[in-house]
């Protein structure tokens, strides 16, 4: 039993610290996908990123218009309710102390203080993540990863974002690059020639 619960803690460790870089990963996909979608101003990504999170989404991941997308999502969301969400911003109270959650050695991670709930006491002194839920969160993500590599027009960005590009800010520049997309395959070999050129002019051999 012992043996058990030290694998599920480990098990569940990692899987919180997957979750919170996958959601930080998920930003970045959704500010840059927008940039080459729907960018026309500074004013207007600013005004993008202060929308909440689904809408942020939903702008640059049409899910109505996809079922495999839209179930995605849905999946995504509830993830992000459960695990993301309670580990990067704790537990919402009026005092703030049960958001703050700190690390007891053989109890895993609880809040600071069980002071708001207590008319309605919930203990949570272990928060674990199975190895079914466990299997379940990664076999969501490496679905979204897949859809986003192997459909239009995303897989186009994520092989732009894959030879570690700067992110184009100016309506020309992003109309370049996207011109150059006429196939997979000329676009990767746009790409690689840009890197080799870059590389070059780095080590000075041109």
């Amino acid at each position: 039993m012992n043996a058990y619960l030290k694998y599920e803690k480990e098990l569940s460790f990692y899987t919180f610290a997957l979750v919170v870089s996958f959601f930080s990963l998920l930003d970045f996909l959704i500010n840059t996908i927008f940039i080459f979608e729907h960018y026309n101003s500074v004013k207007e990504f600013w005004e993008f990123l202060e929308k909440d999170w689904r809408n942020r989404f939903k702008t640059v991941f049409p899910i109505n218009k996809n079922k495999e997308l839209k179930y995605i999502y849905e999946e995504i969301l509830t993830i992000r309710k459960e695990y993301r969400n309670l580990f990067a911003h704790g537990f919402m109270d009026k005092t703030k102390e049960i958001q703050i959650l700190i690390s007891l050695p053989k109890f895993g991670l609880v809040p600071i203080s069980y002071e708001y709930l207590n008319k309605k006491l919930i203990y949570l002194p272990v928060l674990l993540i199975n190895q079914s839920e466990a299997f379940r969160i990664v076999q969501i993500f490496r679905k979204f990863l897949k859809f986003i590599s192997t459909q239009n027009p995303y897989k186009f960005y994520t092989l732009y974002l894959k030879f570690q590009f700067p992110i184009p800010v100016a309506q020309k520049e992003i109309y370049e690059i996207k011109s150059k997309m006429v196939s997979y395959k000329k676009f990767e070999q746009y790409l690689q020639e840009q890197s080799e050129l870059e590389t070059m002019i780095l080590n000075r051999d041109i």
